[in-house]
């Protein structure tokens, strides 16, 4: 799973995970959170590739106002996630229209 570091200069509460994250120290969250922290900056920025995959692909979707609606078809989200260069269509063929709006149409 991803890693965010808190790069501010104090310790940051994160009551969901039941503790308080020390400056400089990294915490690890899922694939859809890594943008809900990256976004504040100042505070939180990625730690490890994974992360910062995470944040990029956030970044792009948000960039992108051609996104399918959330009941288009599953061809139209393949098509999306192809052309914009998410994933290509091999990796992405047994994903069902759900799953693929779910992983590269979040909107952050």
């Amino acid at each position: 799973m991803p890693q965010i570091r808190n790069v501010s200069s104090e310790s940051r509460d994160v009551p969901w995970e039941g503790r308080t994250v020390p400056a400089g120290e990294v915490l690890t969250v899922p694939d859809a959170d890594v943008y809900a922290y990256t976004q504040q900056d100042g505070l939180w920025e990625p730690a490890d590739e994974a992360a910062q995959s995470a944040h990029d692909r956030a970044v792009a979707v948000l960039e992108r106002p051609d996104r399918p609606r959330g009941n288009a078809s599953r061809e139209e989200w393949m098509a999306y996630v192809v052309q914009h260069n998410l994933a290509t269509e091999g990796d992405i063929t047994d994903l069902s229209r759900d799953e693929l709006r779910d992983t590269y149409g979040q909107e952050g």
